[in-house]
C-alpha cells in the first residue's frame, strides 16, 4: 500500500460498501532480512514506501472520511524484534 492513489482508492470503497468508515487499524509493514547494511538503496526505499508513506497516505484519507461524520477510531500497531 505505498501508493497513494491505490490508498485512496481502498478508503473510498470501504466507505461506499459499508456505508461508514469507524476504524482504521495501521498495521502493515516490510522489512530487509538482509539488514541495512547490505541492503540496497533501492530496497530501502521500497521498505519506506510501504511502511512510512503507506500508513500516511491511509490516515490521512481515513480521517478525512471519519471527519465528515464527526467521528472515528485510529490505532497503530507497532511489532519489532530487538
Amino acid at each position: 500500500m505505498s501508493v497513494r492513489q491505490q490508498t485512496e482508492r481502498l478508503i473510498d470503497w470501504v466507505a461506499q460498501t459499508f456505508g461508514t468508515l469507524d476504524i482504521l487499524v495501521n498495521s502493515v509493514g516490510v522489512s530487509d532480512v538482509r539488514g541495512v547494511t547490505k541492503a540496497d538503496p533501492t530496497d530501502i526505499e521500497e521498505v519506506m514506501r510501504i511502511n512510512f508513506f503507506g500508513l500516511v497516505y491511509c490516515t490521512l484519507r481515513a480521517l478525512k472520511e471519519m471527519l465528515k461524520r464527526g467521528r472515528g477510531c485510529y490505532s497503530k500497531r507497532i511489532i519489532g524484534r530487538r
